[in-house]
């Protein structure tokens, strides 16, 4: 009998040891998943430092104090621009027990952009992203402190600007487009060569996919623009507003880059053809004077614009900036290569001379170059200046003119064409 209660008592102590075991061990199983899973992070150090143009540069010393790999951190400043949140990945996640320091500044997002006020404190965020998907935000207060390192980048209401608004060619204050000027060719083309620049810059790295869009968005209207009448003069060429019957050669010139920076992003060839046009269209304008029997000889520059078949076949400095355009589409088109040499060289020659005398135009009805009354545009010799660099670099011709323009004193005065430059 006390054998058989023994047996049963043992039987009931081995059970409940094992079942005990069990449980400690789930409670074991549980703490160690439960430590596995936990993620945690600190930031030991955070500085915002004041530049002398108002903005400001963060920098923040964020460390793994859980037990999981951190794959990415998003930094943002509160009141500051939605653009301006630092996104901060590695190929490396940050390990538990590593550190890592980050810079919200000109080479993430837009950086900083508000004008920030030495001594004054700033609310911060950072989130945590681990390799399992799970998040973790602190949030914590900075003061601001000042320094005299100059940090330059683009503002972002510029940028916001050139987003909403082109390709109108004026806004109003209140942010109402002009509608009686309407939408340029011109204002287009600058805008899709700023945002190819912007997109190819950190400093824009998270709005890639809008500026895109708006690239592709710019390029398809300035294809709208183009006229397309292979019978007209203005084949080729771009309406200069929406509601304009002139073609001007400067436009085209403005247009080429911009299609064929449109065409390198996207591949999409509509806009390396309108390009190809573009030049079809410079090339009737520097020849058509001459083959019409509308000029005494061949001059080289590009007639100013054309109109319902009929030329104004002054000829502007300014157009040295088609040389920008037409260089470009020697490299894109080289079947054709020869004739975008020749054309460039010749504009050169003949454009030079009212470059360097600073001269707005040469009109062919009296041989002789001009300005508008006393006055050069500077940017019109901006145009200029810009091109011929893009052609030939800092020669003489453009250093002459950059440097004499700082102390121009313009008489009226005009001078007398003698024939191509030597």
């Amino acid at each position: 009998m006390v054998c058989l209660l023994g047996r049963a008592l043992s039987r009931r102590l081995a059970v409940s040891f094992a079942l005990l075991m069990i449980a400690a061990g789930a409670a074991i199983y549980v703490f160690a998943s439960d430590v596995l899973r936990q993620g945690d992070f600190r930031v030991a150090d955070a500085r915002l430092i004041k530049l002398p143009s108002g903005r400001a540069v963060l920098t923040i010393n964020l460390e793994n104090t859980g037990c999981k790999p951190i794959v990415k951190f998003l930094v943002r400043v509160e009141g500051e621009n939605p653009f301006a949140t630092l996104e901060v990945s590695d190929v490396r996640p940050l390990m538990p027990g590593g550190s890592r320091t980050v810079r919200l500044e000109n080479g993430y997002g837009l950086g900083l952009t508000r004008n920030y006020i030495a001594g004054e404190e700033y609310q911060v965020s950072v989130k945590a992203f681990f390799d399992d998907g799970a998040a973790l935000s602190r949030s914590f207060r900075v003061r601001c402190g000042g320094c005299s390192r100059r940090w330059f980048q683009v503002p972002a209401a510029y940028f916001e600007f050139i987003m909403e608004y082109s390709p109108y060619i004026y806004v109003y204050p209140n942010g109402t487009p002009d509608r009686n000027w309407g939408r340029s060719a011109f204002a287009a083309s600058f805008a899709i060569e700023f945002l190819y620049e912007a997109y190819n810059n950190p400093q824009f790295r998270l709005v890639k996919d809008e500026i895109y869009d708006k690239i592709v968005e710019l390029a398809d209207w300035l294809l709208t623009q183009q006229c397309l009448d292979e019978d007209k003069l203005a084949y080729g060429g771009f309406k200069s507003t929406e509601t304009s019957i002139c073609y001007y050669s400067i436009d085209a010139g403005r247009a080429i880059p911009a299609l064929l920076k449109a065409y390198s992003l996207t591949g999409n060839t509509a806009y390396l053809e309108a390009a190809k046009k573009a030049g079809v269209f410079l090339y009737n304008m520097q020849h058509k004077p001459y083959e019409l029997n509308l000029t005494d000889r061949y001059y080289g520059g590009f007639a100013r614009a054309v109109a319902a078949g009929s030329f104004d076949y002054s000829m502007d400095v300014e157009c040295l900036y088609n040389l920008y355009g037409l260089k470009m589409l020697a490299e894109y088109d080289s079947k054709n290569r020869s004739v975008y040499e020749e054309m460039m060289r010749d504009a050169t020659d003949f454009l030079r001379r009212g470059l360097e005398g600073y001269y707005m135009y040469f009109s062919p009805s009296d041989g002789r170059w001009h300005r508008n009354g006393r006055c050069i545009l500077d940017d019109c010799y901006s145009y200029a200046l810009y091109g011929l660099y893009k052609y030939e670099g800092y020669s003489e011709t453009v250093k002459s003119v950059y440097e004499g323009s700082m102390a121009l004193n313009i008489q009226d005065t005009t001078l007398q064409y003698a024939g191509p430059a030597t």
